[in-house]
């Protein structure tokens, strides 16, 4: 596969804002890119009820996203394409059951893509769902990618020894029906890069009492890695599952689905 580039989050862009029961989601239209998800029913402290726990954060040293996209030869939106938005707010009504969030892309060139995030009722995993049309004269081939990022700040203190987070883990986890989960430390990424193929897996980022993960679908060998990079000074890690590639004839469709889970 190509090299995918990593643009900074800058918050040019407009944010899509979904609330449902459990759940204030932010999505960038760079990339249809989820850089915000406050835990409704989670305060970051008790005594401050107002002030949720937000799993992601869109720039900064502590930046942490959530990204999908394709990836093709041909004309395909990444996480680096900016989608358009009908409406810009969405909240889940007193009766429905749930949200769909639908992004559109078009470069001309009869390739169309509508990303569509489906929220659920109580629910902390989100359906992505990229729906490929091609209007082309041409065969489309490509893969769909997802991937979590977030930048670490070096020799972070979590406080004294009563902190849960001096002994919890904080880091990229993978898991495989073989393996199980595997933990990989943020510092082990650059000297020992993780690269493996498997069906029925995910993967996800560790913070303490909290997770976020991308999960395929379960039936198809996704190839997983890690990567390290330092645009802007602090080390940015991100672990991706990129799918098999998928060829669409022309005048068909097809839709590419995945998961994402933010929640305890």
């Amino acid at each position: 596969h190509e090299a995918i580039t990593q643009p900074a989050m800058t918050g040019a862009n407009e944010l899509v804002t979904v609330t449902t029961d459990v759940l204030e989601v932010a999505i960038d239209l760079a990339g249809g890119t989820v850089v915000s998800a406050k835990l409704l029913d989670y305060p970051v402290n008790l005594d401050v009820p107002g002030i949720k726990v937000d799993l992601f954060n869109a720039n900064g040293p502590e930046l942490f996203i959530a990204q999908s996209g394709l990836l093709s030869r041909a004309s395909a939106p990444n996480h680096t394409s900016t989608y358009q938005a009908d409406t810009l707010q969405y909240t889940l009504g007193e009766t429905a059951d749930e949200i769909r969030v639908p992004l559109t892309w078009d470069d001309g060139s009869g390739i169309n893509v509508t990303k569509t995030l489906i929220f659920k009722r109580g629910k902390y995993d989100i359906n992505v769902r990229h729906t490929l049309t091609n209007q082309s004269d041409q065969n489309w081939s490509g893969s769909r990618y997802e991937q979590l990022q977030r930048s670490i700040i070096a020799d972070k203190d979590d406080g004294g020894f009563t902190n849960p987070g001096r002994y919890s883990f904080f880091g990229i986890g993978f898991y495989s029906p073989d393996e199980k989960f595997e933990k990989i430390d943020f510092d082990d990424v650059a000297s020992e890069p993780y690269q493996r193929s498997f069906s029925g897996g995910w993967l996800a980022m560790v913070q303490h009492y909290f997770f976020s993960a991308w999960i395929p679908s379960p039936e198809e060998i996704d190839t997983y890695s890690t990567q390290v990079f330092s645009p802007d000074g602090f080390p940015r890690y991100i672990a991706r599952a990129v799918s098999p590639v998928v060829e669409v004839a022309a005048g068909t469709s097809h839709e590419f689905e995945s998961r994402l889970y933010v929640g305890p």
